[in-house]
């Protein structure tokens, strides 16, 4: 198992949220599951209801964290 955490963007989390196959990310060997509060809120907007929303709301190894701010050289 990998020490580095895995990022994962919105497309996974939605794809395999609703196929019910979302532990398959659990399973790549990286030690922490990593989610933007950004691409978190984006897969909640679908409410509680939504199978995908429910997966990672269910996932006690998803980890969802504050994006760091853009640095001022890229947001210009």
């Amino acid at each position: 198992m990998s020490d580095a955490p895995l990022v994962v963007n919105a497309s996974p989390l939605i794809f395999l949220g609703n196929a019910a196959h979302l532990e398959l990310l659990h399973t790549l060997g990286a030690s922490r599951i990593i989610v933007p509060e950004p691409v978190f809120d984006e897969v909640m907007s679908g409410g509680y209801t939504d199978n995908a929303a429910k997966a990672i709301s269910d996932a006690t190894w998803i980890e969802h964290r504050p994006s760091p701010p853009i640095p001022e050289s890229v947001v210009a």
